[in-house]
């Protein structure tokens, strides 16, 4: 039986489309639609993990903690509170949707399954936003910010306010769905 895909269209501004493109070759992904997952798996992982009392850590093999922070200054909007990730992480995605108004746009088709198209709209309902442009341009925002700041071989925790770390994962993960 085969599994229904449907295609969903984003538009991105080009600055957003070269960004997105750019990440694909950081990352080595095969495609635009792989950096789009590997995003929404990192989102995805993000909102059901992370609270704001819980911090954050990269922590590299050898040296010990090389950052960490509270998570309140990397959750996305929650309901009516304003975005952090909007004025934390990068800009271009801002622009994903919104420069359709002003006819600057380019369209780009992406297949997805209905269960993967099913669990953005979850993301959608957690995190409060309007549009599945909205889960879509949060979570580029962050694997942008991730695939930035993390080094490979780096282990990325999440710590609960009692310093019990609740979640981790090796940072080669963020690279494509083998590791790098």
């Amino acid at each position: 039986m085969a599994t229904e895909r449907v295609r969903v269209q984003f538009d991105f501004a080009p600055e957003a489309l070269a960004r997105l493109d750019a990440m694909r070759e950081v990352t080595e992904a095969r495609n635009r639609a792989q950096v789009i997952r590997l995003a929404l798996r990192a989102y995805e992982w993000f909102v059901q993990t992370v609270r704001p009392e819980m911090t954050i850590q990269m922590v590299e093999s050898d040296d010990g903690v090389s950052s960490g922070f509270k998570g309140m200054l990397l959750l996305a909007q929650m309901g009516k509170q304003a975005n952090p990730l909007a004025t934390l992480l990068p800009k271009a995605f801002q622009s994903l949707i919104a420069t359709q108004k002003k006819g600057i746009y380019v369209p780009v088709q992406f297949y997805f399954s209905a269960d993967a198209l099913a669990r953005v709209d979850v993301l959608k309902e957690a995190t409060g936003v309007a549009t599945r442009a909205d889960v879509v341009r949060e979570a580029l925002r962050l694997y942008e910010w991730l695939v930035n700041e993390v080094k490979p071989g780096m282990i990325v925790k999440v710590l609960d306010t009692t310093g019990t770390v609740v979640s981790s994962f090796d940072a080669n993960l963020l690279m494509h769905e083998s590791g790098k």
